[in-house]
């Protein structure tokens, strides 16, 4: 006999900010995109993936914009809050 096996897709929408020198209505307008995908399809939602990263040198590689090794470790601790409700999410579907 064959167990059948119900798979339950999750997505975590991790959210970008605009940087302000693009100008004040760009940047409103990009904002807006993630909290409003996130909500309109139910998605787990981390508000800016680059939290603490963004503009600390320490954690981002030469061209200031993308994180280092260091970087990406705090990316990956702050997104694990989301990870586990994600994880309980789907152990309570189950």
């Amino acid at each position: 006999m064959h167990k059948r096996v119900l798979i339950i897709p999750l997505t975590i929408l991790a959210g970008m900010l605009a940087p302000p020198n693009l100008g004040p209505d760009y940047k409103n307008a990009f904002d807006a995109v993630f909290p409003e995908l996130a909500k309109a399809h139910n998605l787990l939602f981390m508000p800016f993936l680059l939290q603490d990263v963004a503009q600390n040198s320490d954690l981002n590689q030469a061209d200031g914009l993308h994180p280092n090794g260091n970087g990406v470790a705090v990316i990956v601790r702050n997104l694990l809050p989301y990870l586990t409700e994600a994880m309980d999410k789907l152990d309570g579907a189950s």
